[in-house]
């Protein structure tokens, strides 16, 4: 694989060739960054794979939710679609994509809308609900279209991007100092505990600018919800790992090693089936899951999945096909070292400023 990459370097020079002409030109104003009047704070990162940008955009919304009018945006990634759509309760993965679907089930309140080209999904959003304090944006650090107020850069602990090099040969989609867009970086997906020392590991070789904050983050797994709520209870996970239970895992997202290594800690047994990020489940993927559970000795077993990717698992063809097996998928919430009150004010303070100014 080493010597593939290598292959691949040249290709990475002419990617590095486009990004910076790109910069370039919206540095110097020929492309332009549109502004907006209220503020917009957007998660993203330079490193392809799943760095929990969604997860961490549920968390800002629920810490502005009920402070302020909050609206949330994302691509849609995964849809069949590119127009903007504001998601209602008909809204399908295949028209909004699985995480604005996942937002849109925890947080129904709230406007939720998709669009592939953000300046227009921001517009569309600020004149339907013109009572808009802030808005979300989800993925958007390379679309510079955009001028967001605060540019959030997620990298995780066990990959930091400037461990990486750029596409194809590596898996940056910008070379490493774009990072100094960002208004604050956070490692993401650290242990529960961090040292310390770890911190300023990490902080020697980030080394942020003056004007930026770094911040840590850890993911918290919530309690097996059923995927199909009318045939089963919802019970501690605790339930599960005390009884040593053996697990089928399947998931479609980018990283799922964080919650393989979590399960493996308590589970007897876990056999995980793996799907490209945000993949289209079809009758074919779940019965080899089913056929998988069915091999397994065990009697004491269940089958678990992500919360993004029960999204995709709402056709009527595919729950008929699960409903008499004990199928459940794993909530999960961010929290931050060694406390939320820093981030929360870093945020809060924010909107609150540039809401008077708008």
């Amino acid at each position: 694989m080493k010597f593939f990459r290598i292959l691949l370097l040249p290709f990475s020079i002419l990617f590095w060739l486009i990004i910076r002409l790109r910069n370039f030109l919206f540095d110097f104003g020929i492309l332009k960054s549109k502004s907006f009047s209220i503020p917009i704070i957007s998660f993203g990162n330079i490193l392809v794979g799943g760095t929990g940008k969604t997860p961490h955009s549920e968390y800002v919304l629920r810490l502005l939710k009920g402070k302020y009018k909050v609206a949330y945006l994302s691509r849609g990634y995964g849809r069949k679609t590119n127009h903007f759509i504001e998601l209602d309760e008909n809204s399908n993965p295949e028209q909004v994509g699985d995480e604005a679907i996942q937002i849109k089930n925890k947080l129904n309140n709230l406007v939720i809308a998709v669009d592939k080209k953000r300046v227009n999904g921001i517009a569309q959003i600020t004149a339907k609900h013109p009572e808009t304090d802030v808005i979300i944006l989800d993925d958007a650090f390379q679309h510079r279209s955009v001028k967001p107020g605060m540019n959030i850069l997620l990298t995780p602990y066990t990959k930091l991007f400037l461990d990486d090099f750029l596409l194809p040969a590596g898996n940056l989609r910008e070379p490493l100092g774009n990072s100094k867009r960002a208004d604050a970086i956070i490692v993401t997906k650290c242990p529960e505990v961090l040292t310390p020392i770890e911190k300023r590991q990490i902080e020697e070789r980030v080394k942020i600018l003056p004007d930026q904050k770094l911040f840590y983050s850890y993911l918290k797994y919530g309690d097996f919800v059923p995927f199909l709520k009318t045939k089963r209870i919802i019970l501690n996970k605790d339930f599960y790992f005390d009884r040593r239970f053996s697990m089928i895992l399947f998931t479609g997202i980018a990283d799922a090693s964080p919650l393989l290594y979590f399960l493996k800690r308590y589970a007897s047994e876990v056999h995980h089936i793996e799907f490209g990020d945000h993949y289209n489940f079809k009758k074919a993927d779940l019965e080899r899951v089913i056929q998988t559970f069915k091999d397994l000795p065990k009697k004491d077993k269940i089958i678990v999945t992500t919360e993004k990717d029960s999204m995709r698992l709402k056709s009527q063809d595919l729950k008929d096909l699960l409903i008499n097996y004990p199928l459940f998928y794993i909530p999960i919430e961010v929290a931050f070292h060694p406390t939320e009150t820093d981030f929360n004010n870093y945020i809060l303070n924010y909107v609150e400023e540039n809401k008077r100014n708008s």
